[in-house]
């Protein structure tokens, strides 16, 4: 081969192999480019995933945020629901106390119980709870007291309610320490006055209860050790005040057995009554219709006496007949409606 043909040769070679590497170039330079592209739709994709993952949080710390006002304006309106009802209930009611004979055993102030809870209150506790989250608070319910008075005396309940004033019988050595002693009570009559039921009583300033011992017969035990005291027949003893009831719904409910005659039965209704500077209460007669004890008590108390037949008499029925006779005369009707106010308003709670 000439030199000539020989030098053509490799400049052909040369630049074959300088085509190559412009191509190689080119090729890397277009891969430089697309992988350049490719970081920046990367680049790209992540901030937008990024930008909507942090208004997703915003959006839900949002969400959180309102929730927790919202469940802590619900706690607050719970609170401020059962707080206005509770004192509707001291202030329009305070309570209801039952005062009886045997007829009113502890059946029947159940039952009422249950049957003003049912039928005034309802549901407004588990709803305060399960639709406002309110814990830590008491139970609203209208307080029902049942007075103990079985087998006590007519004059002996009236003395209990402070109708009746309260003295010595006889002469009484009252020790320093806390041990019984024997007591007799009376009332200004010189009539007796038996407590079957315990009593906390105050006499000459000394606090003590008063109890039915079997076999010893009323024994009085101070409540705390002081001076022993020498005290004289007719010295007085005061039983504890009724001033905190006063006002109260009154459900009274005594037997003939518990007078001499109907006339004493009226009159110490009427005292019980006075004493405790009520005007909503409810004389229920135990009776037959036509009985000089029904007659007598609708003369005395008019629509404010219930009759209730002695040989049907059930607890549970009876309470319903008195609710009813108390409920129509308004005196729960402030209480419902404050309750059936609140659970349309609970009802609206998220």
């Amino acid at each position: 081969m000439s030199r000539r043909s020989e030098r053509m040769k490799k400049r052909a070679e040369a630049e074959h192999k300088m085509n190559k590497l412009a191509e190689k170039e080119k090729q890397d330079r277009i891969s430089l480019i697309i992988v350049a592209i490719l970081l920046v739709v990367f680049g790209v994709s992540v901030f937008n995933v990024m930008r909507i993952e942090r208004a997703r949080r915003a959006e839900l710390n949002q969400i959180a945020e309102a929730n927790a006002d919202e469940s802590f304006k619900n706690k607050e309106t719970g609170r401020k629901l059962h707080e206005d009802i509770a004192k509707l209930i001291e202030s329009d009611i305070g309570s209801v106390i039952c005062l009886g004979d045997s007829f009113m055993d502890k059946t029947f102030p159940t039952s009422l119980n249950d049957v003003i809870q049912g039928e005034i209150i309802g549901d407004i506790n588990e709803e305060i709870l399960s639709k406002a989250s309110v814990y830590g608070i008491g139970r609203l319910q209208i307080p029902v007291f049942d007075e103990e008075t079985k087998n006590e005396t007519l004059n002996s309940i009236l003395a209990r309610n402070t109708v009746v004033p309260i003295r010595l019988a006889e002469h009484i050595e009252i020790p320093g320490g806390i041990e019984g002693v024997g007591i007799s009570l009376v009332d200004n009559d010189g009539r007796e006055l038996r407590f079957n039921n315990d009593i906390h009583l105050t006499i000459n300033g000394i606090e003590g209860i008063v109890s039915n011992v079997s076999g010893e017969g009323m024994v009085f035990t101070r409540l705390a050790v002081g001076d022993p005291a020498s005290l004289d027949a007719g010295t007085e003893v005061l039983a504890d005040s009724i001033e905190s009831f006063q006002g109260a719904v009154m459900v009274l409910m005594f037997g003939e057995s518990y007078a001499e005659g109907v006339g004493e039965l009226v009159a110490a209704n009427r005292s019980l009554i006075e004493g405790y500077h009520s005007d909503r209460y409810i004389v229920v007669g135990i009776t037959q219709e036509g009985s000089e004890l029904d007659r007598e008590m609708i003369n005395a108390f008019g629509d404010s006496y219930l009759r209730i037949d002695k040989s049907a008499y059930v607890a549970e029925e009876a309470a319903k007949q008195i609710f009813t006779v108390l409920s129509e005369r308004g005196y729960f009707a402030s209480i419902k409606q404050a309750v059936e106010d609140a659970l349309v308003e609970l009802s609206a709670m998220k």
